[in-house]
């Protein structure tokens, strides 16, 4: 069952929010970011069997028990697989000649096994074809989400502050939804938003172990400084794509950008000065590539 992006958003959100609470065993860790990575490799059309869908559900409601955040959707009862069935099988008709008796239709049972058979092999090779050009047109729109490889003149991630940017506006932290170091959402607009000039280690796709626990680390210090603000201010600047593209799919995977302020400074800023971040600088079109080896 395809997720909805804001059941994707709200997912992820849980995700990282049950990773920073550390009370996970290291086999809930392991499929946490498992999931995480597949959700971020996929977006909304990522698939997961009624078993994963229901023990992600669990899992990421029991890491947010102790924090305000948005409420998990409840998991129906047969996940998003497959419907329960609400009868029983009617019984064999013992009348039919069975495949037993009948070596003609056997053989041909075994043509129509064989024939499935090659039609399941020949979708599962479109599917792979069609996740690897998904693959290849992520690294080439260069969002830090999913590529790590350098960026041509296609669609950027971060915004150009001097461009279009818009009057700062005041917000309090109980109306902000932090997603990862660098991404938030703000009442007023669904789309979730880039924050721009600096680029935080992943959480939910991360290359080491190292870069997870220093994505984690900026998350909740991005939330800790929000928690903590006696003023909070954000600005919506324009995303680094190309002319005609922002507002969707095509830019910045129709994440807007802006910048946020607390008491006055940037909190990219701070989260570079602690070493959870790196600074990050656009062009007006495009974006190089993201910096920060975060596990050398």
């Amino acid at each position: 069952m395809p997720f909805s992006q804001d059941k994707l958003d709200e997912v992820k959100a849980g995700i990282a929010r049950a990773l920073a609470d550390g009370a996970l065993s290291d086999w809930e860790q392991r499929f946490l970011r498992d999931m995480g990575a597949r959700l971020d490799r996929h977006g909304r059309s990522t698939k997961l069997s009624a078993k994963q869908y229901r023990l992600l559900m669990r899992l990421c409601q029991a890491g947010g028990a102790d924090r305000p955040g948005p409420a998990m959707a409840p998991t129906p009862a047969s996940g998003p697989g497959r419907p329960t069935r609400l009868s029983p099988r009617p019984p064999r008709d013992r009348s039919r000649p069975s495949a037993r008796r009948n070596p003609g239709r056997r053989r041909g049972n075994g043509i129509l096994r064989r024939l499935r058979s090659a039609t399941v092999g020949l979708i599962a090779i479109v599917m792979t074809i069609l996740l690897v050009q998904t693959d290849i047109d992520g690294i080439l729109t260069g969002s830090s989400d999913t590529a790590r490889a350098a960026t041509g003149p296609g669609d950027g991630i971060s915004g150009v502050p001097d461009r279009q940017a818009d009057p700062r506006i005041a917000l309090v932290a109980r109306d902000i939804q932090v997603v990862d170091g660098d991404t938030i959402r703000v009442p007023g607009d669904s789309r979730r938003v880039r924050l721009v000039g600096f680029n935080t280690p992943e959480v939910f796709s991360p290359r080491c172990e190292r870069e997870r626990q220093l994505g984690t680390r900026a998350t909740r210090r991005l939330t800790d400084m929000l928690d903590g603000a006696a003023r909070i201010e954000f600005q919506r600047v324009a995303c680094a794509c190309r002319p005609g593209t922002e507002g969707t799919d095509a830019c910045n995977f129709g994440r807007i950008c802006g910048s946020l302020y607390v008491d006055g400074r940037d909190v990219g800023e701070v989260l570079i000065s602690e070493g959870l971040a790196a600074r990050y600088i656009c062009g007006p079109y495009s974006c190089p590539r993201p910096p920060g080896d975060w596990c050398g």
